[in-house]
């Protein structure tokens, strides 16, 4: 048991270097869309392993007719080579083997199980209606179904349309809350935004930062919404904004820990006053996602307190429930305690609110009784995916249609989706296309929890684990990673008083472990020269003066041993 927690702990630490670096990493291909608007239309997948997927929109005569799939590749601009039916080469990709012509599978989407369906070898003369979506992946083996599915499809259409959408001159999408929902919407399907620049060379992250400062004093709500749109950024919400505004100092003061709300301080007479349910719901999501350290119990409670005698939430208490405020409030009560009783009950009368609400075209209505909207739907879907419900599954089928179902055929053939905004519609849909949430998984916030976690581990004597090495690789991992000075300060203190106690025997004899515990004190604010008096630079520079004539610090030293003593000296 002990060494299965050793070698947890260096592997989170470990983890938390490769995060680091990820940082500096080229950002992965994502997926192309050519499109055009036509009458009828249909989409076309390819997939090979190990390179972007490419998706094709083409546009047929009406909404009756069909086109054979081999011609439905060439008019997207595929090169096609087919033998007895079948598809053996698309743009000069085929088996390893140039005598086998049975790699590339062909499949049909079908809307009615939610999956792909292989075709028959022979099918590149199968006929094609408008709303298909076939789809075509190459492997060595053959008989490989693709991995995108409709939904996924239908959310790169709606970023290619997204593209179009002129641009601020700040470099914003619009006004600041839909240019956040933008660049969440557009992480949820792996899309980074920084790429998408005005003729100033702005982007839309540079808008939201321009704009952060005052759209963070607003509320509790824009503060919280603008800390998941940094997050999903991959920026640092304490610093996105300049020193003067870090968003998570700023959702802190917002928030009465007595009563678990989030809201302000009346400036007139210095009383706090509570803010309406989406204040709570989006400083809920905000902070959680931006310190791990934040125990969210109190604010679920409060949360729960405010739902309404059906089950549901409205924007403020007392007022009738609505299916925008009821996902969004589910999509809160994730981040509490999953096992509370008190907050199960109240998930579980949220979700049948939101049954009792939905439509039978499979779509939620803004209050119940009234018809669907692109935009309810999108937060129900998400609220629901928060709960842990499958809104593709028949008990959210009421007719003949799930809730994606219904985005999807509400999408229009160039990618749009209406509402009363349509912008403001397609970017708060496209989260629950790929079914994502607000709070969208990023390497800052897996820093933050890997931090968390490492600085759990801490033991009686300082240490990060159970021997030496593995607080030295813990200890590098945290200084990489930069954790907020005041959750780190005390355990480095302690680290640095473990590590003095080791320093007078621990590698006093090997040039190796003399360089790590070195680089240790110095990743903990130590000073390697004088650690319960030893001096352990000292010692290290007595290694590399007795050098052996090849370099090597000692006669058998290791690779890795002479490598962290170069790094040390």
């Amino acid at each position: 048991m002990q060494l299965l927690r050793t070698h947890v702990l260096r592997l989170g630490a470990l983890v938390l270097l490769a995060l680091v670096l990820l940082a500096h990493a080229p950002a992965g291909t994502p997926p192309t869309l050519a499109q055009d608007a036509a009458p009828a239309s249909l989409d076309l997948l390819i997939e090979l392993d190990g390179q972007a997927p490419l998706l094709r929109r083409i546009s047929i005569a009406n909404a009756s007719a069909t086109i054979t799939a081999a011609d439905a590749l060439r008019q997207a601009g595929f090169t096609v080579q087919i033998t007895d039916g079948q598809v053996c080469a698309i743009n000069g990709n085929t088996c390893p083997d140039s005598s086998r012509c049975d790699c590339w599978q062909q499949s049909g989407w079908d809307d009615a199980t939610g999956a792909w369906v292989a075709r028959p070898a022979a099918a590149a003369g199968v006929s094609l209606a408008a709303g298909t979506l076939e789809g075509w992946r190459l492997s060595s083996t053959g008989g490989a179904l693709p991995r995108l599915s409709r939904a996924s499809v239908a959310a790169q259409a709606s970023l290619l349309r997204l593209r179009e959408v002129p641009q601020e001159a700040d470099g914003s999408i619009g006004f600041q809350g839909m240019n956040i929902d933008a660049i969440v919407g557009a992480a949820a399907n792996q899309t980074d935004l920084r790429e998408w620049r005005n003729s100033g060379n702005l982007s839309p992250i540079d808008g939201m930062r321009a704009t952060a400062p005052a759209y963070a004093r607003r509320n509790a709500a824009a503060a919280g919404k603008l800390t998941l749109g940094v997050l999903a950024s991959d920026n640092d919400p304490r610093t996105f904004a300049g020193d003067a505004t870090d968003l998570v100092v700023r959702l802190r003061q917002s928030y009465n820990a007595t009563a678990g709300a989030f809201g302000a301080i009346n400036p007139a007479n210095g009383q706090f006053v509570a803010g309406n349910n989406w204040d709570q719901a989006f400083g809920m999501l905000g902070l959680a996602a931006a310190d791990p350290t934040w125990d969210a119990t109190a604010a679920t409670r409060t949360l729960v307190t405010r739902s309404n005698a059906d089950g549901g939430w409205s924007f403020a208490t007392g007022s009738v429930s609505d299916s925008d405020s009821t996902g969004l409030m589910l999509q809160a009560l994730a981040v509490g305690p999953a096992a509370d009783p008190v907050v199960a009950t109240a998930r579980e009368r949220g979700i049948a609110w939101l049954r009792t609400a939905q439509n039978n075209d499979g779509g939620f209505p803004t209050s119940a009784g009234e018809p669907s909207n692109v935009n309810s739907t999108a937060y129900a879907v998400q609220g629901l995916l928060a709960a842990g419900q499958n809104p593709y599954s028949s008990a959210w089928t009421p007719a003949t249609a799930n809730p994606v179902q219904y985005l999807l055929a509400a999408q229009s053939a160039d990618g749009n989706f209406p509402g009363f905004n349509d912008t403001l519609a397609l970017v708060q849909v496209l989260p629950a296309l790929t079914g994502g949430t607000l709070q969208q998984p990023t390497r800052y916030r897996a820093i933050q929890r890997g931090q968390a976690w490492l600085l759990a581990q801490q033991q009686p004597d300082g240490s990060l684990g159970a021997d030496p090495e593995t607080t030295f690789e813990a200890v590098q991992a945290l200084a990489a990673t930069q954790p907020e000075p005041s959750r780190v300060a005390p355990v480095y203190q302690s680290v640095r008083a473990y590590l003095a106690s080791i320093a007078p025997t621990y590698g006093s004899t090997q040039a190796g472990p003399t360089s790590r515990l070195i680089l240790a004190l110095l990743a903990s604010g130590g000073d390697p020269r004088n650690v319960g008096g030893v001096d352990l630079v000292a010692r290290l520079q007595g290694f590399a003066a007795g050098a052996t004539p090849n370099g090597a610090l000692q006669t058998g030293i290791s690779a890795s041993d002479q490598a962290w003593a170069m790094l040390a000296l």
